[in-house]
């Protein structure tokens, strides 16, 4: 009976750490979650403001082709492998390879 007391006293002692452990990383992976939410595309145009040349633009944007620039918009036709993509009251030129920024012009807001 003493043998399996001690045992079960070491077995919590050894567990404790490994209890914490499990919950930093719990924690960190809601932090995770919540930096990625933050990358979302908003409606407004304070979001697309915050970007400059050369950053990336989130894949929310890119992968859809709601973001595409139309030729209303009267920009030069992109180089090959990149492309406009409108985002609030900027149009960007992407590079298709890199994701990343090289170009900003300001443009009509969608309505």
């Amino acid at each position: 009976m003493k043998t399996l007391t001690i045992a079960l006293v070491a077995a919590s002692i050894a567990a404790t750490p490994l209890a914490a452990f499990a919950q930093a990383a719990t924690a960190a992976k809601d932090a995770a979650a919540t930096a990625t939410a933050t990358l979302a595309p908003a409606n407004n145009t304070a979001e697309s403001k915050k970007w400059k040349v050369g950053d990336r633009l989130p894949g929310t944007y890119l992968a859809t082709s709601k973001y595409k620039a139309d030729a209303s918009l009267g920009l030069p036709a992109a180089p090959y492998a990149h492309r406009w993509l409108h985002v609030g009251d900027n149009a960007y030129l992407i590079n298709d390879r890199t994701a990343t920024i090289v170009q900003i012009t300001g443009v009509a807001a969608k309505s």
